[in-house]
């Protein structure tokens, strides 16, 4: 494993297990839907809000030429999502 990615703020300052090959750590910071306060329709907009921004970030990482890519150029563009 070369990377984890939390999307937690909880789960960012907590310590997380050792994994082998000590992957690096990059946190995309979404505020949790489940806390939301509202109506139905306000709390179903925070999950798809959450989702769609989510989706968009796996995507764009996904459509990288990882292959061809350095662990600090992929860790650069992670960061990078992750300021989104």
């Amino acid at each position: 494993m070369d990377f984890f990615i939390t999307v937690c703020d909880n789960a960012a300052r907590e310590r997380c297990p050792d994994f082998p090959g000590a992957p690096q750590h990059i946190h995309w910071s979404f505020s949790d839907p489940a806390a939301t306060t509202g109506t139905p329709d306000q709390v179903r907009r925070a999950f798809s809000g959450c989702f769609d921004a989510l989706r968009i970030r796996v995507i764009t990482l996904s459509s990288l030429p990882l292959d061809t890519m350095d662990k600090k150029e992929i860790t650069n563009v992670m960061q990078r999502l992750a300021d989104r």
